[in-house]
């Protein structure tokens, strides 16, 4: 598809897109918000829990990624290990005066 859903007007890209669904095996979790006032209650946890069910029996994935958290955020870091997930990877943000 090369980033486009369409060619001179026609959706062809989106028809490809459609049909290549069956061949993914594995999602990423890329946000996850709980109101402040529920925090620390394991609304989160059961997110993850349904939306890990849902993608395995539902829609066939294999795996999944709970991806982009920084190092130092440690609630969000404790509660994707507390699902089971393990890090394999670290993101630090560096700054420099210039």
């Amino acid at each position: 598809m090369n980033g486009n859903l369409t060619w001179c007007g026609l959706p062809t890209g989106l028809v490809k897109l459609l049909r290549g669904m069956k061949h993914i095996k594995a999602a990423r979790m890329l946000t996850l918000g709980v109101v402040p006032g529920f925090r620390r209650r394991g609304i989160a946890e059961l997110l993850i829990l349904r939306a890990f069910r849902i993608g395995i029996q539902k829609l066939g994935y294999q795996g999944a990624e709970l991806s982009w958290t920084l190092e130092d955020n440690n609630a969000i870091n404790r509660t994707i290990e507390s699902v089971g997930a393990k890090v394999y990877k670290r993101f630090r943000i560096y700054e420099r005066a210039i």
